[in-house]
């Protein structure tokens, strides 16, 4: 997703230690859907569940960091801070500039830990002990993903910062959050074993400045993400039915029937595409005029293309004959045709023994 603005782009992907994988597919909810808000900054990904996940931020060659040293990036998931990073001014501009946060450090049992994130699957208790304002609560948090980002300075200071004790979510809430509301997902945290001088050293305290005025003005994203069934239901996702109808749509000709092909090599198409392919063509008939350097052309008597006047102009039998006659009559012209082609393959042949 790209602010229009910054020219920034923000995303969500699968999380690899080694490689960097393909972004998650975005979905721009429709006016026809009921989560359709008009904002730019919001998407709709899938989630699928226990898939660890990141997020990140990538700057333009062109963002402009004006007289800022840092851009700080804070992530926020389901309404708890998941990081904040912050992405130094580079001393020469000559490529884009990337961050993202897969994870975070945090207190666990007084150990610290590094706090991974993954799609959690939600489960609907029914006799869950949420009040009214509790289930608004969580269904305004639950199942989104939030990404800031604000021009400034930063400076490190030397104490730490006060860690507080990390608090698994909760992967269980109400009927009216879990199914009527869609939050059919939510975070689900990974407990990893971290050095813990590194952990200190990730964990160190700083001061941050905002820039003053317009510059100080923060560029937000929004994730919001959900099983593949709840986003056909909220009409995010095309349902099979309607993919199929629009690939109907496409293999239907106007004569109304439908031709396979195979598709040439090398060609790709997609998988709910279908080619139509119009019935062929008879073969135009070729006369050859010229004969090659080393072909004799035989050409046959003028009376042997002639054809014999058997019928009246206006397509009765010519005056005279009957239609014995007539039958008789076009025979013996087919005979004659069928004769004088024997004698110009034997002359042919004859030519080919004489070279």
């Amino acid at each position: 997703m790209f602010d229009s603005q910054s020219g920034i782009e923000a995303y969500v992907a699968p999380y690899h230690l080694e490689i960097d994988l393909e972004h998650c597919h975005e979905y721009l909810a429709p006016e026809s859907s009921p989560l359709f808000t008009g904002m730019a900054n919001e998407r709709y990904i899938e989630a699928l569940t226990d898939q660890r996940f990141e997020v990140g931020v990538v700057l333009p060659v062109s963002f402009d960091f004006k007289k800022n040293t840092h851009v700080q990036v804070s992530y926020t998931i389901d309404g708890e801070a998941s990081g904040v990073e912050h992405v130094e001014k580079p001393n020469r501009r000559r490529k884009e500039v990337r961050d993202s946060a897969a994870s975070y450090v945090g207190l666990v049992d007084r150990k610290w830990k590094e706090i991974g994130f993954s799609f959690g699957e939600l489960k609907a208790v029914e006799h869950c002990e949420l009040s009214r304002e509790d289930e608004d609560t969580e269904i305004s948090r639950r199942g989104q993903i939030k990404v800031e980002l604000q021009l400034g300075h930063m400076q490190v200071r030397k104490s730490l910062v006060d860690a507080s004790t990390h608090h698994p979510l909760v992967l269980e809430s109400s009927k009216r959050v879990a199914v009527d509301q869609g939050k059919s997902h939510s975070l689900k945290n990974i407990l990893l074993d971290i050095d813990e001088q590194r952990a200190e050293e990730i964990s160190s305290d700083y001061t941050w400045t905002p820039a003053p005025g317009t510059n100080g003005r923060k560029v937000e994203f929004t994730f919001f993400y959900a099983s593949r069934m709840i986003l056909e239901l909220k009409k995010i996702i095309p349902t099979a039915p309607a993919i199929a109808a629009v690939a109907e749509t496409k293999a239907k000709p106007s004569n109304g029937k439908l031709c396979s092909s195979k598709m040439p090599e090398g060609r790709d198409r997609d998988d709910d595409e279908v080619m139509i392919v119009p019935p062929p063509k008879a073969p135009a008939k070729r006369i050859k005029t010229e004969p090659a350097d080393n072909e004799v052309m035989i050409v046959a008597p003028e009376h042997a293309h002639k054809k014999i006047k058997t019928e009246g102009t206006d397509g009765r039998p010519a005056h005279g004959q009957s239609a014995a006659q007539n039958a008789r009559a076009k025979e013996k012209a087919k005979l004659e045709l069928e004769l004088e082609e024997i004698k110009i393959r034997k002359r042919s042949m004859e030519l080919d023994d004489e070279e």
